[in-house]
């Protein structure tokens, strides 16, 4: 049973998931062709890249821990995976805070926040590499089909 639901879920859906996600997130202005309607839609567009890419360095992370789950039954792995999704919802929080504060705020603020921010997850995306690598003894191959 247990190794069952290990091949249900793969992690070959949480790519293209997040990236239909991130779509429906950004088509409220991309399919707007006037100008005065990128400005009223509320949005910054650095702040709609900001959470697209925190989406997928996360999602590149949480694929990384899946292939190593596959092949190693540490329970470590889980714990690490639970991580990577509250660290998705905690992009999703913190891009909802620079939305609310981007009238009030600096907008070089609110740049360096991201930029910061998203520095951090490419460290967490290093690190996860570098732990894993040992695991899996071979080069990881992210775009299987």
């Amino acid at each position: 049973m247990k190794e069952e639901k290990r091949n249900l879920w793969t992690g070959k859906w949480v790519f293209p998931l997040v990236t239909f996600i991130a779509f429906l997130i950004h088509l409220k202005t991309a399919t707007a062709a006037d100008m005065l309607a990128l400005k009223t839609a509320g949005i910054p567009i650095f702040i709609h890249f900001f959470l697209l890419l925190n989406l997928f360095l996360l999602s590149v992370a949480t694929i990384i821990i899946v292939e190593t789950k596959s092949r190693s039954f540490s329970n470590i792995w889980n714990n690490l995976y639970m991580a990577n999704f509250a660290t998705m919802i905690e992009a999703l929080t913190l891009t909802i805070i620079l939305v609310k504060q981007y009238s009030t705020l600096n907008t070089n603020i609110l740049l360096l926040i991201a930029l910061f921010y998203t520095s951090a997850i490419i460290l967490i995306n290093i690190a996860e590499y570098l732990v894993t690598r040992p695991v899996l003894k071979k080069k990881m191959n992210l775009m299987k089909k």
